[in-house]
């Protein structure tokens, strides 16, 4: 529409220019000519007519040209006015893709970040389990031990351990809390519920830890999970283990009575803090230990 208002326009205004230049050159003298040339008053009155249709076409043409010129500055107008509306139209669809590449890359960090807590995570898990794998080994094998041990003692009629069916002491004096018991938990580095083979008593670094009844030392040492540790035999496949603790006090093969310090608090192997993890076994398997506790 435009582009036919401004081609009408223009050549509106080539042929007002012709008229308007004939007018100019031949001016009121064109028109006095005209009047005079008249032969007859009909003829007069015929040119006088004439004279007047031409003046009311030009103005007619004048009319025309500024309606369209009118026009074309009303399509100029809403032309800008639309393209502006585009720009801002434009420079909003660009803020919104920019907002969501933004976005993308965001979450795109989100997934990387959450594909290497996975991983973590994964590795985490197998080195835990090895660790278990490793302290089950070390117990197992300290299990075994005295079983031969006791086997030998048998044969030779030699008097051997065994437990009288009494009760276990608390193996600390004082305690602040229990952080976590015996059973299957949420594990507080893995985020995965995982069997937890003994109650933790939390207890400040160098409290005493006692042993929970009489028996015999088996092991006393450092492993990469439980830390430094006492294993005692109570006899009958009865055994208490004492954990992560900061200080030893007793060897193996020595020789323990109910409520004597063997270790100290502490925090070492797999540990969140200081406390003592207590476990108690019964032939080969954990049970939970206030089965035994007072």
């Amino acid at each position: 529409m435009l582009d036919e208002a401004v081609e009408r326009e223009k050549e509106q205004y080539a042929a007002m220019k012709v008229r308007i230049q004939y007018a100019y050159e031949k001016g009121n003298s064109n028109s006095l000519e005209m009047l005079l040339s008249a032969k007859s008053f009909g003829e007069l009155l015929n040119n006088a007519n004439y004279m007047e249709e031409m003046n009311a076409y030009d103005q007619r043409q004048l009319e025309e040209y500024q309606k369209n010129r009118e026009l074309v500055e009303t399509c100029k107008t809403a032309l800008e006015e639309e393209q502006e509306v585009l720009q801002q139209a434009k420079a909003e669809v660009e803020k919104e893709e920019a907002g969501l590449e933004t976005l993308i890359s965001q979450k795109e960090q989100q997934i990387t970040a959450f594909q290497g807590d996975i991983s973590n995570k994964e590795a985490a898990l197998k080195e835990y389990e090895a660790d278990i794998a490793a302290q089950n080994s070390t117990i197992a094998a300290l299990e075994a031990a005295a079983a031969a041990e006791r086997k030998q003692l048998e044969e030779l009629n030699k008097p051997k351990v065994t437990y009288d069916g009494g009760m276990f002491q608390l193996p600390l004096t004082s305690y602040k809390r229990i952080s976590d018991e015996y059973g299957y938990r949420m594990h507080p580095t893995l985020g995965v519920q995982k069997f937890h083979n003994g109650v933790d008593f939390a207890a400040p670094s160098g409290t005493p830890i006692l042993a929970a009844y009489g028996g015999t030392v088996v092991g006393a040492a450092y492993n990469s999970s439980m830390g430094n540790y006492v294993m005692i035999n109570h006899g009958d496949g009865l055994y208490t283990i004492y954990m992560h603790a900061s200080a030893l006090y007793v060897s193996q093969g020595q020789t323990v009575s109910k409520g004597e310090q063997i270790a100290a608090v502490g925090s070492t192997g797999r540990s969140t803090g200081p406390h003592l993890h207590f476990s108690v076994r019964v032939n080969g398997e954990y049970v939970n230990p206030w089965n035994y506790l007072k």
